[in-house]
């Protein structure tokens, strides 16, 4: 790597990209995945096996993060971000 935030892809392989919040701004962050992209030689990977595991990085996610209550459809929130965000939320800024 030559000092940046991300990894060269040419699309060759899947990547799940991982963005990393600000409390202060009200920016949750995501971790996403371009599944359905526009690939004209077809995806050179295997689909199914990607999913697999993107899937079991969403479930851990959903397993330890929290949301409030009344945000059902909400970010899930790390235990660092949910200090952060109850912190915010009390007005105590970081």
């Amino acid at each position: 790597m030559d000092g940046s935030y991300y990894i060269a892809n040419s699309g060759a392989a899947p990547v799940i990209e991982v963005i990393r919040g600000d409390m202060s701004k009200d920016f949750p962050g995501r971790v996403y995945w371009v599944k359905d992209i526009f690939a004209p030689k077809g995806l050179g990977y295997d689909i199914d096996g990607f999913s697999k595991w993107h899937d079991q990085i969403s479930r851990w996610i959903c397993k330890h993060g929290k949301k409030p209550p009344s945000d059902r459809y909400g970010p899930y929130h790390l235990p660092d971000a949910w200090s952060k965000r109850e912190s915010v939320d009390q007005g105590h800024g970081h």
